[in-house]
């Protein structure tokens, strides 16, 4: 704890991007790490870097990334099963975000926003959407940095 922010996350975290990148929160919870796979290879080519620090008001930190997993519609979503979808669920549609814990486990698919619940599409809960901003966030500061060149 810092402050009253707790600046340590409990367990290791993965996401996916549309873009094919992979990411990863490893504990405690400091830095980011991204992957891309070239086409055609199964090897990746990997940056990491460090997240501000804790309690920033210049970025996003690990007090956020907290705040946001324990946000009552992001803890509902992890444990759902089977794992929660929203956006776009249709055959057509693919997922724009997925989220999990690295344990294995439960996780939370974020498709597009559609205008009207449908069939095949629920709307996004808001902490569900503050968590896929805030790490869509680090991800862009983080490929900004030069030590992610080889990523972007």
């Amino acid at each position: 704890m810092d402050g009253g922010l707790t600046c340590v996350l409990g367990e290791n975290y993965r996401f996916t991007l549309p873009n094919g990148k992979l990411g990863f929160f490893y504990r405690p919870g400091d830095g980011v790490s991204l992957v891309r796979f070239p086409p055609g290879s199964d090897a990746g080519i990997s940056c990491g870097v460090h997240l501000p620090a804790c309690g920033s008001p210049s970025g996003i930190d690990t007090s956020d990334l907290f705040a946001d997993l324990t946000d009552a519609d992001v803890q509902q979503a992890l444990t759902t099963l089977p794992p929660a979808v929203f956006g776009d669920r249709s055959l057509t549609s693919r997922p724009v975000f997925q989220f999990g814990s690295d344990t294995g486990g439960f996780s939370v698919v974020v498709g597009f926003e559609c205008a009207t619940s449908t069939t095949t599409c629920d709307a996004t809960p808001a902490g569900v959407r503050r968590l896929v901003t805030d790490v869509n966030t680090v991800v862009t500061v983080a490929l900004a940095d030069p030590a992610c060149a080889n990523v972007r």
